[in-house]
């Protein structure tokens, strides 16, 4: 059952993940699932690699970030300490196909996370109740500095998969480019090209230092996702001093239901002269 742990003092991360852990808890072992093994490496670079013990250490408080495999179902399923266990978004959707395991999961005393409403329900419709609770996993904020600067031609930037740009909605962003042609749209990850839109811009995979300075003067962050956590897209953006849009709702960020509510809150960006303070 693979994965990795990483010790931390609560004091430690208290500050960022706020009142994510009961008060009486002071340390805890985060156990990472191999499918977030980005976030995980971010905290290990910090914290150091904890040597996880196959008695002792079922009996420490431990966090449970991201439940994507069986092996994440069963560690915490077995695990005998207080347990909390953070879902992260596309973990809900593979739980969904997975009855039996749902069943299981519906048995184990644990607090259960997840990052908002859409995540809330769905956990909700197979039985497990969640509070919500978005946490962030970049390095500081102090990184993402306001640094808004108004243009006439709005830049918007969005991030992606390669083989996944419907369900991050660049198939969307591709279809509407053409009636829109004043705005400029920079995708990152993804690494297929647009032949048809001018205004569409693909950068493939760039390391995310060097993507976070280019966006830094960009005036939106947008999310198509109709099933996701807490989005890094909208929240950079966001301390940016962007108006982002996003399809899930999300605080000072503006959504859309429809292709024609996107459009117009995509024109609607040479009107917002000024930073999106408020967020």
């Amino acid at each position: 059952i693979s994965g990795y742990k990483v010790r931390v003092n609560k004091s430690e991360v208290l500050e960022a993940w706020d009142n994510l852990f009961s008060d009486y808890i002071k340390t805890m072992t985060f156990r990472f699932s191999t499918s977030v093994q980005n976030f995980a490496d971010r905290v290990k670079n910090k914290h150091g690699v904890y040597q996880w013990h196959p008695i002792h250490s079922l009996f420490d408080p431990t966090v449970f970030i991201g439940l994507y495999h069986e092996g994440d179902w069963l560690r915490a399923i077995l695990h005998r300490g207080f347990k909390l266990l953070f879902w992260c978004g596309g973990d809900i959707l593979r739980l969904k196909e997975k009855p039996f395991w749902q069943w299981l999961l519906r048995r184990v005393k644990a607090d259960h996370v997840c990052e908002n409403e859409v995540e809330q329900k769905a956990l909700k419709e197979m039985g497990i109740e969640a509070r919500i609770h978005p946490i962030l996993f970049f390095d500081e904020l102090e990184k993402y500095p306001l640094s808004y600067k108004f243009s006439e031609r709005p830049n918007v930037w969005m991030t992606s998969h390669t083989g996944r740009e419907e369900e991050y909605g660049v198939k969307l962003i591709e279809e509407i480019a053409n009636q829109i042609p004043e705005v400029q749209f920079h995708i990152f990850g993804s690494e297929r090209r647009s032949k048809v839109n001018p205004n569409v811009r693909f950068y493939g995979w760039i390391p995310t230092e060097k993507m976070d300075e280019i966006i830094k003067l960009f005036h939106c962050g947008f999310r198509g996702n109709s099933f996701d956590g807490c989005s890094h897209t909208t929240t950079k953006g966001t301390l940016l001093g962007q108006w982002c849009i996003s399809k899930i709702k999300y605080p000072f960020v503006d959504t859309y239901k429809t292709k024609e509510e996107l459009i117009k809150l995509l024109k609607d960006l040479k009107n917002k002269t000024k930073p999106n303070l408020e967020g």
